[in-house]
């Protein structure tokens, strides 16, 4: 299909509101010096949308040799989709294959992500090739003013205390990010079903660790970020350690979008303090460091100092004032 020297404006359509390309077989669109004004997209691609039918997914029929895509000196100025893609929705296997080129992309505006365009994910596939484009002024209601992705990552966005005692807290900043490294803002909170899991394991990895309790050790994203405030980590033995924290989803989908869906924390463990009592849990799944407790003291500026053998920490027995 070739498209010269056309101009479309005003037109609206449930994807793609100027042209809808979902393809049985093979891709083969060349568009140049083209104008694309006004076009809305109810759902995707405000101007354009292209995407392969799921049965070529399904059954790799798509010959990636006979792919053909390109589009050049053209431009998309004040489209708008209700959803992703505000002047192009792309979502094709062997779209690294064509080209954009000497196009301006002005004033789109996406309700969901991606201003000038949206690649919903792999854009090592399906983001084409790019030389000379300009974008002005596009925007996005939740994020990727001209271009984004769905969710495919997460990373710590605060600083944490790597030595810490058992039975204390970690608090986390955890944010999501897209495929072109772009904070997933998801304002429209679209994504809010990702959610967060903690784990521990020995040192290599290779094991989940024994003799531990962690509580606290789930979250859940809002507006493209999980803060986690009440993470407890209870272990048996002091030591290194790693804390995986998982992205995972009710919605398979957008669980198999993250492509890196855990990062690696590592911990370490350490003794309580000489003015700290070792206190076990009841369950034996762990200690934790606690202050010690002693009787009232008439005298001011006394320190309550821990004894020995007070394994509860009764203030009745040897702890003393000083």
């Amino acid at each position: 299909m070739e498209i010269l020297n056309t101009k479309f404006l005003s037109n609206v359509a449930s994807y793609g509101g100027a042209l809808c390309v979902e393809e049985e077989n093979n891709l083969n669109l060349f568009i140049n010096n083209s104008s694309f004004l006004y076009n809305t997209g109810e759902y995707d691609g405000g101007s354009i949308y292209i995407s392969e039918k799921d049965i070529n997914k399904k059954y790799n029929i798509i010959k990636e040799n006979i792919f053909s895509f390109s589009l050049s000196n053209s431009s998309f100025d004040s489209n708008m989709s209700r959803r992703n893609g505000g002047a192009i929705y792309m979502n094709h296997s062997y779209m690294n294959k064509g080209i954009i080129e000497n196009c301006t992309f002005s004033n789109n505006i996406s309700k969901n992500i991606g201003g000038a365009y949206y690649i919903p994910y792999n854009i090592i596939k399906k983001k084409p090739k790019e030389n000379n484009n300009t974008y002005i002024n596009n925007s996005a209601y939740s994020y990727g003013d001209n271009y984004g992705s769905n969710p495919a990552y997460i990373k710590v966005a605060n600083e944490y205390n790597h030595d810490i005692n058992s039975g204390s807290y970690i608090q986390l900043i955890l944010k999501l990010y897209d495929e072109f490294d772009q904070f997933a803002h998801d304002t429209n909170f679209f994504f809010t079903d990702i959610f967060i899991e903690a784990s521990l394991y020995d040192k290599n990895i290779s094991k989940e660790e024994e003799g531990y309790e962690i509580i606290g050790n789930t979250g859940r994203f809002s507006k493209g970020i999980c803060q986690i405030n009440q993470l407890k980590i209870y272990s048996n033995t002091t030591g290194s350690c790693v804390l995986q924290i998982s992205a995972k989803s009710n919605d398979i989908m957008k669980t198999s979008l993250i492509h890196e869906n855990y990062i690696l924390i590592d911990i370490n463990i350490i003794p309580c303090n000489r003015d700290q009592l070792k206190m076990n849990l009841s369950n034996n799944n762990g200690f934790y460091c606690e202050a010690p407790k002693c009787n009232d003291c008439n005298y001011d500026n006394a320190i309550c100092v821990a004894g020995y053998d007070n394994p509860n920490n009764d203030p009745r027995k040897i702890n003393v004032y000083v």
